[in-house]
C-alpha cells in the first residue's frame, strides 16, 4: 500500500479528515488539483458544532484571530432576521472568517502533523477490489498512481470519486440564481452612508463588502461563461433599482439553489464528505460545516477501521448518522430558497411576510416577558437554524476519562421527574405513575439478584423519587441491609462522575447520565418514555456502545440488563479503547466540557449534547 487512506480534494472538508486520520496514527496522501490556493472565499463563518470541534482540537484560538469582523449577534432564515435571545442559553456559537483563511490555517495544521498533500494532482480513475482502492492522477510529472486501503472523495459539487464509483446524485434542479461580489465602495463609503440599498451587504473586512443578488434562473445562461463585474453591476440594477456605487472587486460568482444528495455516502473501499455527498443553497453558510462534521465523524471510524479495531457495522454509521444530517440541511436550504424567491414572484414575497409575522404575532399575543418558544420550536430552531447538524455520535468521545472498571454488583440508576412533552401533556400524570411503578419493580428485581443500586439524582423532584424508591425497597425487604443509596443531587459533571465512579453498569434516563456513563467506560442502558428515544439514541450514534428501552416495559429491561452485564466486561474493553495523546487532550478539556454539559436546563439542552460528540478517539 502507498498510504492507508487517498483523499481526493484540499479544501477544508479533505484537510480536516487528514487531521483526524494523522491524529490517529494514520497515513493519508491528499490530491489536491489546484497547483495554488484561490484565496477566494465561498463561505464566511464557522457555525455552531464545528466550532466546538476545532475547539476541542486545541485549533479555535487560531481561527478568532484571523475573523475578518465579530460574529453578528443574529441570525436569519431566508433573510428573514430571528430573535436569538429567545433561544435563551442557545446563543450562537461561531468565528466570522473567510474560507481562505480556514484553508490557510487547516494546511498549517496539517503541515504540523505531516500531512502528505500532492498540489496539482487530479484524481481521473478509481477501481477498488476486496483489498483496496488503485487511483490515477494527472500530477506536475505526468500520470500517477497509488494503492490504499481507503480512498475518500473530499472533491466537490462535481465529484469524480462520487461519479467513479457509480453513487447517484439525486436532487433539484435549479430555480433561481445568485450572483456575489465581494466589493469596495466609491470614498470609502460604508453601506449605511448608501440611500436606497435592498440587496445584502455584508462586512467583510479591510474595506470589502460582500453584495448579492437574486433572480429567476435564466434558462438561456451559459454556466461556463465567466462572471464579470459588469454582469454583477446589471443584476444589481435589477433587484436594486438603482446603481450602487462600486469602485472595484476582487472576486465575482454565480451560484443556484440547485440541491443535491448522494444516494449513499459508502460504496466499498470508497467514501464521500463535503460537498461531494450534498450540495444546497449556501444559506446560512452551511456546507462548510456540514463538511467539517463529516470530516469529524468519519475520521475516527475509519481509523479504527483502518487500524483493525472497528467493532462490525461502525464505519457504516457514518453514512447513518451524515445522510441524515445532511437530509435536514437540504430540506431548510430548499425552505430558504424558496422563500428567498420573493423578489421574483409576489406570491413568494407574501409568503415571507407571513412567516415573519408569525414569531411577532405569538410574542404579542402572551407579552414579551412570558415569551418561550415551546420546546418543539426550540429545538428546530436550534437544530436548523443556529445548527443545522444534529445528533452526530457521542460515542466518538466515550471512555477517554477511565474510572476504572467500579464493582460489578453496583447498579448505577438515574431517575428522573416526567412532567410531560407537548405532545404528551395530557398524559403526564398517567405516564409518570407508570413510570414509577416500573422502576420501582425494576429495583426490587435488582436488589432480589445481589445488587446493590445507587441512585443518581438532579434537581429537586428527581430527588424526591429517588428517595420514594428507596422507600419502597425499605417496605418490600425489610431483612436486608441497605444495599441502596441516593447520591447527592449533581450539579455539575465533576459531581455525576463521583456518584458512577463506583458502579459497574448504569441504567440512565437522563442524556448527560448517558453521556457520563460511556465516558467512564460502564455499559449504560439508556431509558426512554416512547420509541422515539430509541430513534434519538440511534441517530446519536450511541446504538454501538449503549443498548435502548423502554421504561413502560420491566421484561425488556431485565433481560436487556442480564445481557449486557453478561457483554460488560468485552463493550468495556471497546468502550476505552482509544489513542491516548487525545486522552491528554480530553483531560485538559474536562472542566469546560462541564459547564457546556450542564449550561442551562430542559429541552433546550440539546446542543449542548452536540458541543460533547465533536471529541475523537483519535
Amino acid at each position: 500500500m502507498d498510504a492507508d487512506v487517498v483523499i481526493a480534494g484540499g479544501g477544508p472538508t479533505g484537510l480536516m479528515l487528514a487531521c483526524e486520520l494523522r491524529l490517529a496514527g494514520i497515513r493519508p496522501v491528499v490530491l489536491e488539483r489546484l497547483t495554488a490556493p484561490t484565496g477566494l472565499s465561498k463561505a464566511l463563518a464557522l457555525v455552531g458544532r464545528s466550532v466546538d470541534a476545532l475547539d476541542y482540537r486545541g485549533l479555535l484560538d487560531r481561527f478568532r484571530a484571523r475573523a475578518a469582523v465579530a460574529i453578528p449577534g443574529a441570525a436569519h432564515f431566508a433573510l428573514i432576521p430571528l430573535d436569538l435571545s429567545k433561544l435563551g442559553d442557545l446563543g450562537l456559537r461561531g468565528v466570522f472568517i473567510q474560507q481562505a483563511a480556514t484553508e490557510e490555517i487547516l494546511r498549517g495544521y496539517a503541515s504540523e502533523l505531516d500531512v502528505q498533500v500532492r498540489a496539482g494532482c487530479e484524481l481521473t480513475a478509481v477501481r477498488q477490489d476486496a483489498d483496496g482502492v488503485d487511483v490515477e492522477y494527472d500530477g506536475p510529472r505526468g500520470r500517477g498512481r497509488l494503492r490504499a486501503q481507503f480512498l475518500v472523495g473530499c472533491d466537490g459539487g462535481a465529484s469524480t470519486v462520487r461519479k467513479q464509483a457509480g453513487i447517484d446524485f439525486p436532487g433539484l434542479a435549479p430555480t433561481v440564481l445568485l450572483r456575489l461580489g465581494d466589493v469596495t465602495l466609491e470614498g470609502d463609503l460604508t453601506p449605511d452612508q448608501v440611500p436606497g440599498v435592498r440587496v445584502p451587504l455584508i462586512p467583510l473586512g479591510a474595506g470589502f463588502y460582500r453584495v448579492i443578488t437574486t433572480e429567476p434562473y435564466p434558462a438561456e445562461l451559459d454556466r461556463d461563461a465567466p462572471m464579470t463585474l459588469d454582469e454583477l453591476r446589471a443584476s444589481i440594477r435589477r433587484v436594486n433599482g438603482r446603481d450602487l456605487p462600486i469602485s472595484g472587486t476582487r472576486w465575482v460568482s454565480r451560484f443556484t439553489d440547485s440541491s443535491r444528495q448522494a444516494a449513499r455516502y459508502r460504496a466499498g473501499r470508497v467514501l464521500l464528505a463535503g460537498d461531494a455527498a450534498h450540495i444546497h443553497l449556501p444559506a446560512g453558510g452551511p456546507g462548510l460545516n456540514a463538511g467539517l462534521l463529516d470530516a469529524v465523524n468519519l475520521g475516527w471510524k475509519l481509523a479504527a477501521e483502518v487500524r483493525g479495531w472497528a467493532p462490525p457495522g461502525l464505519l457504516d454509521s457514518y453514512h447513518t448518522e451524515r445522510h441524515a444530517d445532511g437530509e435536514r440541511v437540504l430540506l431548510h436550504t430548499r425552505a430558504q430558497g424558496a422563500l428567498v424567491g420573493a423578489a421574483a414572484d409576489g406570491r413568494v414575497a407574501a409568503l415571507r411576510e407571513v412567516v415573519a409575522e408569525l414569531g411577532a404575532a405569538r410574542r404579542a399575543e402572551v407579552g414579551p416577558e412570558r415569551f418561550q418558544p415551546d420546546h418543539h420550536v426550540r429545538e428546530h430552531l436550534a437544530d436548523h437554524v443556529v445548527d443545522v447538524t444534529r445528533h452526530e455520535g457521542v460515542h466518538r468521545l466515550v471512555g477517554q476519562l477511565d474510572c476504572g472498571p467500579g464493582d460489578p454488583q453496583i447498579v448505577g440508576l438515574g431517575v428522573m421527574a416526567y412532567h410531560g412533552t407537548n405532545d404528551h401533556r395530557s398524559q403526564a400524570a398517567d405516564i409518570h405513575a407508570a413510570y414509577l411503578a416500573d422502576m420501582k419493580r425494576f429495583a426490587r428485581w435488582l436488589v432480589d439478584c445481589g445488587r446493590k443500586i445507587r441512585l443518581t439524582v438532579g434537581d429537586g423532584p428527581d430527588n424526591a423519587i429517588a428517595h420514594e424508591i428507596v422507600a419502597d425497597l425499605r417496605a418490600y425487604r425489610p431483612d436486608l441491609e441497605p444495599s441502596w443509596a441516593v447520591a447527592e443531587p449533581v450539579a455539575s459533571f465533576a459531581d455525576l462522575t463521583s456518584a458512577m465512579a463506583p458502579v459497574g453498569l448504569v441504567v440512565a434516563t437522563r442524556y448527560h447520565n448517558v453521556i457520563c456513563a460511556l465516558r467512564l467506560g460502564k455499559p449504560v442502558i439508556s431509558l426512554g418514555y416512547s420509541a422515539k428515544n430509541q430513534a434519538v439514541m440511534a441517530g446519536m450514534g450511541l446504538a454501538e456502545f449503549c443498548q435502548v428501552a423502554h421504561t413502560l416495559d420491566v421484561d425488556q429491561l431485565t433481560a436487556q440488563f442480564t445481557a449486557l452485564e453478561q457483554q460488560s466486561a468485552q463493550l468495556r474493553e471497546t468502550i476505552i479503547a482509544g489513542n491516548a495523546a487525545s486522552a491528554t487532550r480530553l483531560r485538559e478539556q474536562f472542566t469546560a466540557l462541564s459547564a457546556l454539559l450542564f449550561a442551562g436546563s430542559g429541552p433546550a439542552r440539546r446542543p449542548a449534547r452536540g458541543q460533547v460528540r465533536q471529541h475523537s478517539r483519535a
